[in-house]
């Protein structure tokens, strides 16, 4: 299980052999000893954090549970990009034949140790005040930086980072609000199924890039507003809305009387007459014989014994 603080990027991680509640909510209150009580709790969808145990736990503690959305592992960025060097620290301890373990809390302190390329502080400093006291030799303490400009590098880094992450996936700002229908995009099963679920679903309510549908049945889901598309207008398709009544008296007026329709003859041109030439009876021809001389015949090779069994 990994924890991170979203001010300083101090990493957490404890070793728990279930997801279950019961094995989550010790490990917890065992950091927050350490830590103290956080203002708001930010997880995923998992098991553990949608159980009831889970919730009473956070509201006895007087901290406000806030889930990401659905099948959208981007809003938890900050955890999300910490698991890759620590899964790699894990993997390269594994293939050496170390123990996973205590390499593991080697690399926990080395990144609590390691300025932060946003913050341009140590994890360490930004959580407990000062520097760490490491293996390496100590110098003296250069001019503290100004730590009231964090939150503004913070911001300015994830707005980078958004516009570039924006660019490359070619976003646009989607139109979709409150009462819209829209299909929801499904994983394709096989290569018949389709990329978006075929049955429709309304919008209820909108939060930034967070989006909740209500199905047919009554159910509501909650996904990227990039998982959706509005439902095509079957009338752009130039299918009446509703069928058009005529009128009689309309269309009687509409085709014009016998007497008014004049009979028009229309004139044939003039065809130019061609003189008709005799034709010539031909000859059958008849085809020349090809006469092929034969094939020369090959005098046939003459076998003889070898010397060492010619008699003497």
């Amino acid at each position: 299980m990994v924890i991170t603080d979203e001010y300083s990027r101090y990493p957490v991680v404890e070793i728990v052999r279930s997801t279950r509640a019961e094995v989550i909510i010790p490990a917890v209150e065992k950091i927050f000893s350490l830590f103290d009580y956080p203002e708001t709790v930010k997880t995923d969808n998992g098991p553990p954090f949608q159980s009831l145990a889970w919730n009473e736990y956070l509201r006895s503690c007087g901290v406000q549970h806030r889930k990401i959305t659905p099948i959208w592992p981007q809003a938890n960025a900050q955890a999300e990009s910490f698991n890759k060097p620590l899964m790699k620290a894990v993997r390269s301890a594994s293939l050496q034949g170390f123990k996973w373990q205590v390499e593991l809390f080697k690399f926990l302190r080395m990144y609590r140790c390691t300025p932060h390329t946003t913050t341009q502080f140590t994890p360490y400093r930004l959580m407990f005040g000062r520097e760490p006291r490491t293996k390496l030799p100590q110098i003296p303490p250069m001019p503290s930086k100004d730590e009231n400009m964090i939150p503004k590098r913070d911001e300015q880094a994830k707005q980078a980072m958004k516009v570039y992450k924006d660019k490359r996936a070619h976003a646009e700002k989607s139109g979709i609000s409150a009462g819209d229908v829209v299909l929801v995009k499904q994983v394709r099963q096989n290569k018949l199924s389709t990329p978006f679920n075929p049955n429709p679903l309304t919008v209820t309510s909108r939060k930034g890039s967070m989006v909740t549908a209500r199905r047919q049945d009554g159910s509501s889901i909650t996904r990227n507003v990039s998982l959706f598309r509005p439902m095509p207008d079957i009338t752009l398709a130039g299918i009446p809305a509703e069928p058009q009544q005529l009128d009689l008296d309309d269309i009687q007026t509409q085709i014009p009387s016998v007497d008014d329709i004049a009979p028009t003859v229309p004139t044939v041109p003039a065809v130019p007459t061609v003189p008709i030439v005799p034709t010539i009876p031909t000859v059958p021809t008849i085809p020349a014989q090809v006469v092929r001389s034969p094939a020369p015949v090959r005098p046939r090779r003459e076998i003889k014994k070898p010397k060492r069994l010619i008699e003497q």
